[in-house]
């Protein structure tokens, strides 16, 4: 079971290979993401940097108001698949135009 998130909006950042450790901060409205990172080095610390995330958030709800509990307004693809085929089928394997399926399709019934 996932654990539940006592704060929504800042994400926690650990990336040892590029020594990058933090809080990260996002909130989007009408669109637009608004977003900080809070690094652990710079605020003196896990807690420390965490607080001042938690400020930000607090910040930008008070400047953009909470959620309006709508979803965004995502419009669906019409075209599926590969694009460029242009009437061809395409397989993993490789690009095969119709005739040829209808020859293989021949072949495979004799």
């Amino acid at each position: 079971m996932a654990r539940r998130k006592s704060s929504p909006g800042i994400s926690r950042i650990d990336q040892r290979d590029k020594r990058t450790h933090g809080f990260f901060v996002r909130l989007t409205r009408r669109g637009k993401t608004h977003s900080a990172f809070f690094t652990d080095r710079k605020y003196g610390g896990r807690k420390a940097a965490f607080a001042a995330a938690q400020l930000r958030y607090a910040a930008l709800l008070k400047k953009f108001g909470p959620r309006t509990g709508k979803k965004p307004n995502h419009t669906r693809r019409r075209h599926q698949g590969i694009p460029e085929t242009r009437g061809r089928k395409v397989f993993r394997h490789g690009p095969f135009n119709r005739r040829s399926l209808k020859k293989t399709a021949r072949s495979a019934e004799a």
